[in-house]
């Protein structure tokens, strides 16, 4: 039995950060998905919630999908399909109808569906959906223990031991005896035990998210593979330049040559910030060509000969880092403390955020995320006696 684990795909989310111009098409990654499973002739599809960005996915963005799920019908490969806290379900959001290989959990009740594999094998899949942008209870105790199926699923959009995001614990896991967990929430591909996997976010839409993947399994009644399969396109490097240059025409070279070895082994379009440390007399010169743009032109010239497409988003000179008084725990807890719904009440009655649920909690988790990636970026930190 073969099947593929996506999770955290945010179809409809833009590239964060980016300004720059001719990107990729960010959509071409769930083409990309629907290739790889017909490709490796899968049987079935799991998608582990947030497929879409927001509850109220646009209707093109919602064709796309649907077209997708229609070419796996054809090759008669299932789906089941559960929504997370990013894209909870609503009622009459779907522009139609799911097609007939589409298993949906449509409801926060877990929900099992057997399916019958052409090998002649039974699975049985588990899992349930987000009505909701949060649930702040375990619902692993809700998730049946071991059918009499061949092979058994559990699907779980959540967090180990988050308070929001349906928090469980790897005990209440194990103790259905399932084959695999295919977990959504953490874009990171982890690995929580033998048998329990975050796939990832097939794709990073921003510079925190330096790592995708998709996930494709092989289960037989002895063995479990695991293999993580890398369909984006776009990938986000940091990349940090000790300069060993005491001039600026050298310098130039140097950060040039950086780059090229970073890209020289991708095919992916990828999108660069950068930091400069050991900068030398030169400083102020490269401080204003970075300012004006003249840089990263230039730069962008030198590497445009390459099948490699190189996007150059920022540089930074360690220079202009400042060092903040507090320590990083310290930072952590003043960002938790931010109470940004008082920030934005005078905006609650505007019919555009409400019709698009702009200050959700949800979407205020990522911009207390987002300060907090900024000050460590901009900023170094120092204990100080209090």
């Amino acid at each position: 039995m073969k099947f593929l684990h996506i999770a955290d795909l945010h179809l409809d989310r833009a590239f964060e950060g980016i300004t720059a111009e001719n990107l990729p098409d960010r959509t071409i990654i769930w083409h990309d998905i629907v290739a790889a499973a017909i490709e490796n002739q899968v049987d079935f599809v799991i998608l582990a919630g947030d497929n879409f960005h927001q509850s109220r996915p646009s209707f093109m963005i919602q064709k796309l999908f649907f077209d997708g799920l229609k070419k796996l019908e054809e090759k008669s490969i299932a789906v089941f399909l559960i929504f997370g806290n990013h894209d909870y379900i609503r009622k009459n959001q779907m522009i139609e109808a799911f097609p007939r290989n589409v298993y949906a959990v449509m409801g926060e009740a877990v929900e099992t569906t057997t399916l019958s594999l052409t090998s002649g094998e039974t699975v049985a899949i588990s899992g349930f959906s987000y009505q909701q942008p949060w649930i702040n209870e375990s619902k692993a105790s809700e998730f049946p223990v071991r059918s009499t199926a061949d092979f058994h699923i559990g699907v779980y959009h959540g967090e180990l031991g988050s308070a929001n995001y349906a928090p469980f614990t790897l005990t209440e896991l194990n103790e259905k005896n399932y084959d695999y967990w295919a977990l959504g929430h953490i874009h990171v591909p982890t690995q929580l035990a033998d048998n329990i996997y975050y796939s990832g976010t097939p794709l990073g839409h921003n510079r925190k998210e330096t790592s995708s993947g998709v996930n494709l399994v092989k289960l037989t009644k002895t063995e479990l593979s695991v293999e993580a399969l890398n369909l984006a396109k776009v990938i986000w490097r940091d990349l940090i330049i000790p300069l060993q240059s005491t001039a600026l025409d050298s310098a130039i070279l140097e950060i040039n040559q950086a780059i090229l070895a970073e890209a020289q082994s991708n095919t992916q379009t990828i999108f660069f910030s950068i930091l400069l440390e050991e900068v030398g007399d030169y400083a102020e010169e490269l401080v204003r060509r970075l300012q004006s743009g003249e840089l990263q032109e230039l730069l962008s010239a030198y590497t445009k000969q390459l099948v490699v497409k190189i996007k150059i988003l920022s540089f930074k000179l360690e220079q202009s880092r400042t060092e903040l008084p507090l320590s990083l725990e310290r930072l952590e807890h003043l960002i938790a403390q931010l109470d940004l719904n008082q920030l934005v009440l005078p905006l609650s009655n505007n019919k555009i955020i409400q019709d698009n649920h702009l200050i959700e909690d949800t979407m205020l988790s990522e911009i207390k995320e987002e300060i907090g990636q900024q000050l460590r970026l901009d900023f170094d930190f120092k204990e100080v006696d209090e």
